[in-house]
């Protein structure tokens, strides 16, 4: 039971590590290893903010329609949502 308690925490470590940690690591593969790193990692901010701040804008208008007792509405905003991160992920691959 303690082996598998520690693996977990290490796991949580590993999870929790910030991205400084990672760097030594990458690096002992080269300079073409940290720069693919890097832009993999600039990639995915590039996608993933936009894509949460959609998420997260159709469900606070989500809850005001449920709140304001307009739950018709709900499946206009979920569609709405869906085919703005749709034309979003669209756009970041034309771009890259």
């Amino acid at each position: 039971i303690d082996g598998s308690a520690d693996l977990r925490q290490r796991i949580d470590l590993m999870r929790e590590a910030p991205d400084g940690t990672v760097w030594p690591w990458i690096n002992r593969y080269g300079y073409t290893a940290t720069a693919a790193y890097g832009a993999v990692n600039q990639l995915m901010s590039w996608v993933q903010l936009p894509a949460m701040s959609l998420g997260i804008t159709a469900t606070i208008l989500a809850a005001h329609a449920v709140g304001a007792g307009r739950t018709a509405r709900l499946p206009a905003i979920a569609r709405t949502g869906v085919l703005l991160g749709l034309a979003t992920l669209g756009m970041v691959v034309v771009l890259v």
